[in-house]
């Protein structure tokens, strides 16, 4: 499963409630962020709400981080993944707050202590699924800038952007260039510090991340890094992620291999603005 490494929404979440600016603010800061808000692609600019998709879990490699290759071959193990490929999920990722859920699982032939342990690797795989659904809704839907109109404090450096916001004992910090491109987010929280730096391309439709690294430094179990891949399909013009790799190393299990993890979106149906 994934691991309690502390995912992009929990440092985008900042964005939200922030601290009043100070002193050293960029002059007309408002109007800097509103352009780099425009450089980014976003969903309601090409008159899209949200969209729903069946997440398809490639529970073979998922399995692969916990057991032997061989083990899956046995037929045990070819038992498990029947099972787990029996269950499935639709998710739908909007504006609003909490994500929407449906869940169906096919009737399979599993004896109880199968049907426990399938409900158990199926609720924390709906946990890994809920953060994914706020990560996308901060990416393709919120934004990952603050909005114009609320507080947050920008200053130039180095050539290009800080903005900063506080919420609680917690600060986050935005570095990007004056193309806007975020360079990396960091929130600085009472345990530690998370580090997220995303990768980009330039579309005619704004900036698209593709890829994300997040470093995660707080305490000994959670501590650790997270290699994201994003692929996008095109529906009709409008792009979104049908395939999410992630690769996880944990701080405290170095000697380890690294645990991978493959979300698939399909038969996504988008939801238009009226």
């Amino acid at each position: 499963m994934k691991p309690a490494l502390l995912p992009l929404f929990v440092a985008a979440s900042l964005v939200a409630s922030l601290s009043h600016p100070g002193p050293g603010d960029v002059k007309d800061k408002q109007a800097i962020v509103k352009k780099a808000r425009a450089a980014y692609y976003n969903l309601p600019r090409v008159g899209v709400m949200g969209y729903r998709c069946e997440v398809v879990t490639d529970w073979r490699t998922m399995l692969g981080n916990l057991v032997d290759a061989d083990a899956l071959k046995t037929a045990g193990g070819q038992q498990s993944l029947k099972a787990l490929e029996s269950i499935h999920f639709w998710m739908t990722v909007d504006k609003s707050g909490d994500p929407k859920f449906t869940k169906k699982t096919d009737d399979v032939e599993a004896d109880a202590r199968m049907k426990e342990w399938t409900a158990q690797l199926a609720a924390k795989q709906e946990s890994a699924l809920t953060r994914t659904a706020h990560e996308l809704r901060q990416q393709l839907i919120l934004g990952m800038l603050p909005y114009p109109d609320e507080p947050f404090r920008l200053e130039e450096n180095d050539g290009g952007y800080v903005i900063s916001m506080t919420e609680g004992s917690s600060r986050g910090t935005i570095r990007m260039g004056r193309d806007f491109k975020i360079a990396d987010f960091t929130t600085s929280l009472p345990d530690g510090t998370v580090t997220i730096t995303p990768q980009y391309i330039e579309t005619d439709q704004g900036l698209i991340m593709t890829g994300q690294r997040i470093e995660t430094h707080t305490n000994p179990h959670d501590s650790g890094t997270e290699s994201q891949l994003l692929e996008y399909s095109d529906f009709g013009g409008v792009r979104i992620p049908t395939k999410i790799t992630s690769v996880i190393m944990l701080d405290r299990a170095p000697e380890e291999k690294p645990r991978r993890m493959i979300l698939s979106f399909q038969g996504c149906q988008l939801q238009k603005a009226n």
